[in-house]
């Protein structure tokens, strides 16, 4: 993971979400130099802590003609399968950016791209469902631990 200008972002919808979900870009892996790489496919991602990895959907795998660099067994609810690996970048809201990320090719429901704690790990994560709102905010490096224990008011 890579910093960029924008090091964070902030997803907010009107009430409470279901789903965390941002757009993403995702490009054939690169060295990151490029804002937006020329060849590049704009996606629906959703956050999944459960996720070990990030994978994305055959489709976007046939659209960038991504080349498998490796196999690998996933373990799902339902099984584990194997399944192709590919080298790609992922460009976040305000130009957060994920270089020469490996991701599986998958099939989540409801998205093209499902952002692993692969990624999330690498800054920090919070999620917030305060005045009837769901929000979540993303930002790398990681800048502090968050202890809601600290401030409480028991």
């Amino acid at each position: 993971m890579s910093e960029s200008i924008g090091s964070c972002f902030t997803v907010t919808y009107e009430g409470f979400a279901v789903e965390l979900a941002s757009p993403v870009d995702v490009a054939p892996g690169s060295n990151g130099h490029d804002p937006i790489p020329e060849l590049s496919v704009k996606a629906k991602a959703i956050w999944d802590t459960g996720a070990m990895v990030t994978a994305i959907t055959p489709a976007v795998a046939k659209r960038l003609n991504l080349k498998t660099v490796s196999i690998t067994e996933i373990a799902t609810p339902s099984g584990t399968k194997e399944c192709s690996q590919y080298l790609v970048d992922i460009l976040l809201p305000n130009m957060v950016r994920a270089n020469s990320i490996t991701v599986v090719e998958a099939i989540p429901s409801s998205c093209d791209v499902l952002i692993g704690l692969d990624i999330i790990r690498a800054g920090d994560f919070a999620v917030s469902n305060y005045d009837g709102r769901t929000s979540f905010s993303f930002r790398v490096p990681s800048m502090q631990c968050f202890d809601f224990t600290k401030h409480s008011y028991q």
